[in-house]
């Protein structure tokens, strides 16, 4: 799990536009970022959009606050200034865990006919991840 226990495409994490550019090959060279907001007056950051085409600069809005939902790959900016990301770690190669864990889930189902009955506390039968309830008491919002 990303930092703060969240889910990868759930930003957790503050990262000045300064700090993310000048450690985006060590710190955070497996974070993506998905939003960017404002903090001064210069509201810009430099980034490479993909392999080929030249770098731009992204003018995020107006004021301070606002703010520019992007998936945002730090090895790809080339400047940033009066910005903040929003990030979270992914390594994304490691095992799921927790309740979305492949086997042994103690929330395995069976579905007998049209039937489906709760298998708490056993083996998940299914051949796929069991569903992951978040929050809603149990609900599957």
């Amino acid at each position: 799990m990303p930092q703060g226990g969240s889910f990868p495409n759930i930003p957790d994490m503050p990262v000045g536009g300064s700090d993310l550019f000048a450690n985006k090959a060590t710190t955070y060279k497996n974070y993506i970022c998905s939003s960017v907001q404002v903090t001064g007056s210069t509201k810009t950051f430099g980034y490479i959009p993909r392999a080929g085409v030249a770098a731009m600069s992204i003018t995020v809005g107006a004021a301070v606050g606002d703010k520019l939902d992007m998936i945002i790959n730090p090895a790809q900016l080339t400047a940033a200034g009066d910005v903040m990301f929003l990030c979270s770690s992914c390594p994304c190669d490691e095992p799921m865990t927790g309740t979305t864990e492949f086997y042994d889930t103690g929330y395995g189902y069976i579905t007998t006919g049209a039937t489906t009955v709760g298998n708490q506390g056993l083996r998940n039968p299914n051949t796929a991840f069991a569903p992951t309830i978040i929050g809603g008491n149990g609900l599957n919002n």
